[in-house]
């Protein structure tokens, strides 16, 4: 630092023989030179201090591969302390014995060309308790000396999980697998079943069809058949009617009721025909009116009443008679509750009972015909408002072409009610019908 400054030999400065401005300039020299020392102490603090407390495993080696210097990472990464390790251990007595050999070439590389280096290798190093350390090593010639640095990064926990990575990704490439296999089959079997779909619409498509031209030519058939039966009837019911007034009080009464009867029963008959007809082909309209009906009932039950007592049955009825008015066809209705009770009789024995009764049920009028007959099957019950359903009396299996109930249904339907039956073979039946009541349905 000094080698170019003048020197003064301390006789010439005592004895007065200097000049003043040499003397400054041996002192500035002097106060530089103290600068720079000082400097250089606190860039070797400040170079200790970040070699001590780098993130890094750092070592240092000299060119027998002898250890001169470890961090304070270097004892955590490895477990060795300072004084274990510095100027007597061997490098590669903390690599593993695999890769060794390795370790030794990336030395000697490093030690020839300084510039091509070997750094960013994957080694693995032994700690003290014997575990292996997976790490990314670095190696650089310190210019200037025979030692080297070496780094070393710890990625052991970054290894095992890309381990359990490597084995979640090589279960979900199985898991894809499978699913795909399974997708596959799925695909196929849902393509199966488009077809197989696809088969049985076209199918249902044509079986519609048949069934609509079918019931076209039944709807047909049943206007013509109709039409055949009222041109003879209806000069049958006027000369029955007749017949049945100049028969009263004679000894052919009895004979002129019953063809009185059977004109008119069998009139109904072909009516109802004619009606269900008309509801296949949607003709079918209400005529509806604010109507009384316990009054209606009274009316039906006296109108039945030589037929009730004819068969020598007991009828029971149980009607409130302030029930609302309702909104209804009253010929419609009068026409289901004839066909309801022509039933119970007709399943009902000699000497039974048929009962008959109204009751409010929140915003709906219920009436309840119920027989102590026969009863109904329950695997009959369900289908038992279908066309022509019939079931047979015992004593007459003709009695009843089962048109009656599928009428009552479609009346029903159309007054925007129900009609249900609740049957227990043996014990007898009971049909209910009910009527949804209007917010002016209380004005009497």
């Amino acid at each position: 630092m000094l080698d170019n400054c003048y020197y003064m030999p301390p006789e010439e400065f005592l004895s007065g023989r200097h000049d003043q401005i040499e003397v400054k300039r041996w002192l500035s020299h002097l106060e530089d030179r103290r600068l720079k020392l000082q400097e250089l102490a606190e860039n070797e603090a400040c170079y200790q201090s970040i070699f001590e407390n780098a993130g890094t495993a750092i070592c240092i080696i000299d060119g027998a591969g002898i250890v001169s210097l470890i961090n304070h990472q270097w004892e955590r990464t490895l477990g060795f302390t300072k004084g274990e390790v510095e100027q007597k251990i061997h490098f590669l007595d903390f690599v593993h014995p695999g890769d060794k050999d390795a370790v030794s070439r990336y030395i000697n590389v490093a030690g020839k060309v300084y510039e091509a280096n070997p750094n960013g290798h994957e080694v693995r190093l032994v700690d003290s308790k014997g575990q292996t350390t997976y790490v990314v090593f670095s190696i650089h010639l310190i210019p200037s000396c025979e030692k080297y640095i070496i780094s070393a990064l710890d990625i052991t926990e970054l290894k095992n999980k890309n381990g359990q990575l490597q084995l979640y990704h090589k279960h979900l490439e199985e898991l894809v697998k499978k699913r795909t296999r399974k997708l596959e089959k799925e695909t196929e079997k849902s393509r199966r079943l488009a077809r197989e779909i696809s088969q049985l619409y076209q199918q249902e498509s044509e079986l519609r069809k048949q069934l609509e031209n079918s019931s076209r030519e039944n709807t047909k058939f049943t206007r013509f058949l109709v039409h055949e039966l009222k041109t003879p009837l209806t000069p049958m019911v006027g000369s029955a009617d007749i017949l049945f007034e100049k028969a009263k009080s004679t000894e052919f009464e009895r004979l002129a009721s019953n063809i009185h009867r059977g004109a008119h029963s069998l009139n109904n008959r072909v009516n109802d025909l004619l009606d269900l007809a008309r509801g296949d082909m949607g003709l079918l309209h209400l005529s509806c009116g604010w109507i009384d009906l316990p009054g209606i009932l009274k009316d039906v039950v006296c109108y039945m009443a030589v037929e009730f007592e004819r068969r020598k049955q007991l009828v029971c009825l149980d009607i409130d008679f302030n029930t609302p008015l309702i909104w209804a066809d009253a010929e419609r209705l009068r026409q289901v509750i004839i066909n309801l009770l022509e039933n119970a009789s007709k399943f009902t024995p000699a000497h039974g009972r048929i009962f008959i009764k109204t009751t409010k049920v929140g915003d709906s009028l219920i009436v309840m015909i119920r027989d102590t007959g026969c009863g109904i099957k329950k695997e009959r019950q369900g289908t038992i408002f279908n066309d022509y359903s019939t079931q047979p009396k015992p004593d007459d299996p003709a009695a009843n072409m089962g048109i009656g109930l599928h009428l009552c249904k479609l009346l029903m339907d159309l007054h925007g009610g129900d009609l249900w039956v609740n049957s227990k073979e043996g014990e007898g039946s009971e049909f209910s019908f009910s009527f949804p009541l209007d917010k002016d349905s209380n004005r009497r």
